[in-house]
């Protein structure tokens, strides 16, 4: 007969079998674990893209620059993303900014993003927020702010003409009519992938879109 110890360690062999199995599971057959929305979402005027618009796959992100995750994105996995998939032509990213917040310093950067996005140089703006997110507090950046709107009329208008303000809203709006839960969120092809992503299986997940479009 087995000893207590001998059925302890195959207990703990079994569960440990059972843990692993499971994290396989939801690790490769990605398309057994997400929730679907129930519309295709679309492209709109004042999204900031990371892609060609001819890319096959387009990748919607709700996040924002005051989440740590969506700039550890960013920073840590959009570069490996960027070589292989965006400058490929195969993918796009679309980052929907979506934040809830009654701050008006936020609110001012959220849409001189999308603004300059449209009108002017956003990469630099994209720059200062991953790496400086607290400089939206500073009087620099108003100051910076109040020259974008100087310079440009079209910035101006957007920013201070309700564009902004009416895109961002719409933004929070589905978010939640979607009922999705925090940011970052990936929504590719009506699938849900919440949570920041390691490469590796981003990868795996933009390998399977990308898949399911040549099938």
């Amino acid at each position: 007969m087995l000893n207590k110890k001998k059925v302890f360690y195959i207990f703990i062999l079994t569960v440990s079998i059972a843990i692993l199995a499971i994290v396989v599971v939801k690790t490769f057959f990605i398309k057994d674990k997400v929730r679907q929305i129930g519309t295709e979402l679309s492209q709109r005027d004042l999204d900031i893209v990371f892609g060609e618009d001819t890319a096959s796959v387009s990748v919607f992100l709700y996040a924002n620059y005051g989440c740590p995750y969506c700039r550890k994105f960013f920073k840590e996995v959009y570069p490996a993303i960027e070589d292989e998939f965006i400058n490929s032509g195969k993918v796009k990213i679309i980052l929907r900014l979506t934040f809830k917040t009654a701050n008006q310093d936020l609110t001012t950067a959220m849409k001189a993003s999308v603004c300059v996005n449209k009108f002017g140089n956003y990469e630099y703006l994209h720059q200062l927020f991953l790496n400086q997110s607290n400089i939206v507090y500073t009087a620099d950046f108003h100051d910076m702010i109040d020259e974008f709107i100087d310079k440009d009329i079209q910035v101006a208008e957007c920013i201070l003409g309700g564009d902004a303000d009416n895109y961002l809203k719409q933004n929070i709006e589905e978010f939640e009519t979607l009922k999705l839960k925090g940011v970052p969120t990936f929504v590719i092809d009506r699938k849900i992938y919440y949570g920041f992503k390691e490469y590796d299986l981003l990868k795996k997940i933009l390998n399977y879109h990308l898949t399911q479009i040549n099938n």
